[in-house]
């Protein structure tokens, strides 16, 4: 007799399940990665420009205000940004928030079978000793 848990494929499904959120998180967090590279190069872009103004060298106000219109056009990308890095990270936690309760899930699933199976094997075990009981008395009246 041969151990079959009924809630496997639903113990299946829950894995699949689990598996397919940590992806999406995998995904989630290379987005943010991305967003999170961006706004920092933009800031030592930012950086870069601000030391060259400081530096003395004969430049003419044109190209000064170039390089000021582009900072101010990196610290509105910058406020996008972190407005969009803040709109990831929440969905990042939501993500982490749902794969927690997919593990749960799972893992109680794991304990019901864990226990299943024990009955199973405790249940088998003692037949088997009810079967050999029986044929011991068998062979014992053939004896006598």
């Amino acid at each position: 007799m041969k151990f079959k848990f009924k809630l496997q494929k639903t113990a299946d499904f829950y894995e699949h399940r689990e598996t397919a959120k940590k992806m999406e998180i995998a995904q989630v967090k290379n987005q943010l990665g991305v967003l999170e590279n961006r706004a920092q190069s933009l800031h030592e872009e930012n950086l870069n420009s601000l030391r060259k103004d400081n530096e003395p060298q004969s430049v003419e106000i044109a190209w000064i205000k170039v390089r000021h219109d582009r900072i101010e056009a990196n610290l509105k990308t910058l406020d996008q940004l972190k407005k969009e890095i803040e709109d990831v990270q929440t969905v990042l936690e939501q993500k982490k928030i749902e794969l927690r309760k997919l593990s749960q899930k799972k893992k109680a699933l794991e304990k019901v079978r864990e226990k299943k199976l024990s009955e199973f094997k405790l249940e088998r075990s003692r037949s088997e000793q009810k079967l050999l009981d029986e044929n011991y008395q068998i062979l014992r009246q053939f004896k006598e």
